[in-house]
């Protein structure tokens, strides 16, 4: 059961990212095959290589520009982080019993509303400006490097206002919630299997800091 959850969880992933791109049979082979080199490969290399991986697999397997393998690809681990927000959310009002469960309460409000609006300012601001002062660089070096990176900069563009269309959103997130309930079974799973009668929060605990180690660039499996 562990074993299965754990393949769905994989199999969920490649689905999830390719709704962002083309969600085509054919085209999940390709997606399921990058994802699975870029899960390995952290389990190998440091530093999460193969986040770096998956994108380059990914633009070979569908001949894609680079700019919209990777910007497909940033947005499907947003979608990581976005349920690390909501599992955080749910163990701080879930574990009312704990000492100062109030103060965190309020603590994780304002942070998570402080960083929703330096990610809108940032994004709208300091992303673009700092986008223009690389292809400013770039047009110092060489012309062929400028145009790269203005055509990296436009299919970028062009792929995250596909992926912001209402229903390929809904399908980004409906397939996110997915991996989630997948992932707490697989621990679930596990647990039974050692014959701990644990929680459903305990699972979301353990999904919790789990998550946010492993998106950490560090050791190899970490």
């Amino acid at each position: 059961a562990v074993f299965a959850c754990f393949a769905g969880g994989v199999c969920l992933r490649a689905l999830r990212w390719s709704v962002l791109i083309d969600s085509s049979p054919k085209a999940y082979r390709a997606f399921w095959e990058a994802t699975s080199l870029g899960l390995a490969a952290n389990q190998i290399y440091p530093f999460r290589a193969g986040e770096v991986i998956r994108i380059l697999a990914i633009k070979r397997f569908l001949q894609i520009p680079l700019g919209s393998a990777a910007t497909s690809a940033v947005v499907d681990r947003l979608g990581d982080v976005g349920l690390l927000g909501i599992s955080a959310a749910m163990l701080t009002f879930g574990y009312v019993h704990l000492p100062h469960a109030e103060i965190v309460r309020e603590v994780l409000a304002v942070a998570g509303g402080a960083a929703v609006l330096a990610i809108l300012i940032l994004g709208r601001t300091s992303g673009r400006n700092a986008l223009r002062s690389l292809i400013r660089w770039s047009a110092r070096r060489s012309i062929g490097l400028q145009e790269r990176m203005e055509n990296f900069y436009d299919d970028s563009l062009a792929t995250l206002k596909g992926i912001l269309r209402p229903g390929r959103s809904a399908a980004f997130a409906a397939v996110t919630l997915g991996v989630f309930f997948v992932d707490c079974a697989a621990f679930l799973s596990a647990a039974n299997a050692f014959g701990w009668d644990l929680p459903w929060l305990a699972m979301v605990t353990l999904w919790l800091f789990l998550g946010v180690g492993t998106s950490l660039p560090s050791a190899p499996a970490y």
